[in-house]
């Protein structure tokens, strides 16, 4: 068998879109965004061979840094075993010389969900950018930085970061801004701690990256309440939360009651500020893979 046929210009589908296989036979190869081919395989329905594949946890861990997709070429069920031994051997795909790694890690997305649980209600989904090309769909989110206890989202976060670092789930954290305050008190004195929880509470800057999403966390103390009160309930990565839809979100925008644009760090910049649109009212983001598992 000699066939000429390139797996980077067949159809594909995105590896957080993997419902959208078609329902037949084929060859299938796992790609990512660096032009490296991971896994060959053969499947009599594509579509019901990626819903329980064996090498989905591994390549989701390579998508989280280099996105993945599955590129198919539609083939005849009578001669798949022999199309999948020609492309194995003339790519040599990696995944396909090595044992499958049944690792102990828990799936991003089951830690994210235990993350989400604890601060779902201290949180306001406000937006997100969703991508022309193989960059990753950004979910925008502020936190209510005025609860500077231990219960707040920031507290929570910062501890259960602390606590999951060996996790799958990857979370990086940057300062996002200073709070400057007209007096500076004395050193050790009730009012100086004051100002540095309020300092700890609000400087924080959370990019968690999960399934193909980013979900970029940031501070808002003045409006968050007034943020809940236009928001409704909404789903992120399958746990109930809060989100600004719509006409809500052009008036928050508008008014400019939402800080994207940090004034320190500029780690928003004034293009992606009017990129940033509403999240769409009944659709969730972030796809799961992982609906069965038993934590």
């Amino acid at each position: 068998m000699t066939l000429e046929i390139d797996p980077f210009q067949l159809p594909y589908v995105l590896f957080n879109d993997l419902n959208s296989l078609p329902n037949c036979a084929g060859i299938y190869f796992a790609l990512d965004s660096e032009s490296i081919i991971h896994y060959i395989g053969k499947a009599e329905n594509l579509n019901k061979r990626w819903k329980t594949h064996h090498r989905k946890f591994e390549l989701q861990i390579v998508s989280q840094k280099y996105p993945v997709k599955i590129t198919y070429l539609v083939w005849s069920k009578d001669d798949l075993d022999s199309a999948e031994r020609y492309f194995i051997q003339q790519y040599q795909p990696l995944m396909n010389q090595t044992k499958v790694k049944y690792s102990e890690i828990i799936p991003s997305e089951i830690t994210l969900k235990k993350l989400l649980r604890t601060i779902a209600k201290k949180i306001v989904v406000v937006g997100q950018i969703k991508p022309l090309s193989n960059e990753l769909t950004i979910i925008y989110v502020k936190y209510d930085s005025s609860d500077t206890t231990a219960k707040g989202a920031a507290a929570i976060i910062r501890k259960f970061k602390a606590e999951n670092k060996d996790k799958c789930l990857k979370i990086k954290w940057q300062k996002y801004g200073e709070i400057w305050f007209a007096e500076s008190p004395r050193i050790g004195s009730r009012e100086q701690k004051t100002q540095a929880r309020i300092r700890r509470a609000y400087n924080n800057h959370w990019k968690i990256y999960c399934n193909g999403v980013i979900i970029d966390i940031t501070p808002e103390d003045h409006e968050f309440k007034s943020l809940k009160e236009h928001s409704i309930t909404w789903r992120l990565a399958g746990i109930k939360t809060q989100a600004i839809v719509s006409d809500d979100f052009l008036y928050f925008k508008n008014n400019t009651y939402i800080h994207f644009i940090d004034q320190f760090d500029k780690m928003i910049s004034i293009k992606e500020f009017y990129e940033i649109t509403p999240v769409e009212r009944d659709y969730d983001p972030i796809p799961l893979f992982w609906k069965n598992w038993k934590e």
